[in-house]
């Protein structure tokens, strides 16, 4: 007579193992047809959101999963290096004669935009001096760059176990935040910015409020010296 499996002397049979809780974004969620997504609200002074949790999904763009990932960094990335695509060059009014380049207004207005498209808020709302977490873009003059490096170091510290640390999917969300601040730039000034802030270690590791703040101080700079 042939034994069946788990009939060895001592052998317990255990019941399959069921799959890891899927984890939920704190400033995001997970949509029943399209999956887990980011953003979709203003934030409050607990970096919580404000909007009704089913009313956050809105854009397709705000999903995180490889396939569309993929798609939005080639979309980024061809608006970041191609010549025919609304842009920013740093100046107060956009260029006389020019079809492509904007603002300083229109720039902050598209990122808005783009921000709210992509699910980024948590990136763009900061404490300010009252402290008081407000939308960076709509208050951007009651900001400066040494202030969005300390509100990233304090959201981003690992020990930080309070609600408003970054959770893992917003750590991974930065460099295409910084992505979508990019594809409004243009080269020229992009590589004016790289030369003022260039060497500084973080350059490269703050989220797309960071570089926004480095193209407003660059623009203000201008524009004293034209003065």
């Amino acid at each position: 007579m042939i034994s069946s499996p788990g009939a060895t002397r001592g052998f317990t049979p255990q019941p399959p193992s069921r799959p890891a809780p899927y984890i939920v974004p704190k400033r995001g969620g997970i949509d029943s047809v399209y999956g887990l997504y980011l953003g979709g609200s203003p934030l409050n002074d607990r970096y919580e959101q404000t909007v009704l949790p089913r009313l956050t999904y809105r854009y397709a763009t705000q999903c995180r999963n490889v396939k569309t990932i993929s798609s939005i960094e080639q979309q980024l990335m061809n608006a970041r290096d191609g010549v025919t695509t609304l842009k920013f060059d740093g100046r107060l009014e956009a260029t006389i004669g020019s079809s492509t380049e904007i603002g300083k207004e229109r720039f902050l207005t598209l990122l808005g935009r783009r921000v709210e498209e992509h699910g980024q808020e948590t990136f763009y709302y900061a404490k300010n001096a009252n402290d008081e977490v407000v939308n960076i873009i709509d208050h951007s003059h009651n900001f400066t760059v040494d202030m969005i490096v300390s509100e990233y170091e304090m959201r981003a510290n690992f020990d930080n176990t309070n609600n408003e640390a970054f959770d893992e999917f917003e750590m991974r969300d930065i460099a295409l935040s910084r992505l979508v601040v990019e594809s409004l730039l243009t080269s020229t000034f992009y590589e004016k910015m790289l030369i003022r802030y260039g060497h500084r270690p973080d350059f490269k590791l703050l989220p797309g409020s960071g570089l926004l703040m480095m193209a407003l101080e660059s623009c203000n700079s201008s524009v004293s010296h034209v003065s």
